[in-house]
């Protein structure tokens, strides 16, 4: 017979290894930004929300069709009073895919962040355009 949480464990480690490996998020909140995606003629932009977070703690990594947005904030707070001391930490990573509606030149991407807002510009990458020709008939 098999052993139902024994099941739930592999089942938990192969969507860990699908879905980006989860595992390092343990004792953090996991968060997905919010994203605008805007479709210029010539670039594709996009706006994401981090608050919180350190301009070197973010990763952008862009790929022709596709950017993804990794992110850490780290907050500690202490307190203490006659009798007591209180100390918290906490830690949010935020992640994201995006998919981009056209293809883009990587190399060519730049980022601005401030306020919590990181904005991303991707130049399209263009086919040449072949120029018609007439088409002789045998």
């Amino acid at each position: 017979m098999r052993d139902p949480l024994r099941d739930l464990e592999e089942m938990r480690k192969r969507m860990n290894k699908i879905f980006g490996g989860f595992e390092e998020l343990k004792g953090s909140e996991f968060q997905r930004p919010n994203v605008d995606v805007i479709d210029k003629p010539e670039e594709i932009t996009v706006i994401a929300e981090l608050p919180g977070v350190n301009k070197e703690d973010i990763k952008i990594n862009a790929e022709p069709t596709s950017l993804e947005i990794r992110a850490e904030a780290s907050e500690e707070g202490e307190k203490s009073d006659e009798g007591y001391y209180y100390r918290e930490r906490s830690t949010k990573s935020y992640q994201r895919y995006v998919d981009l509606p056209s293809e883009i030149k990587p190399n060519k991407a730049e980022a601005n962040y401030k306020n919590g807002i990181l904005e991303i510009s991707l130049p399209k990458k263009y086919k040449e355009k072949e120029e018609g020709s007439s088409v002789p008939i045998n």
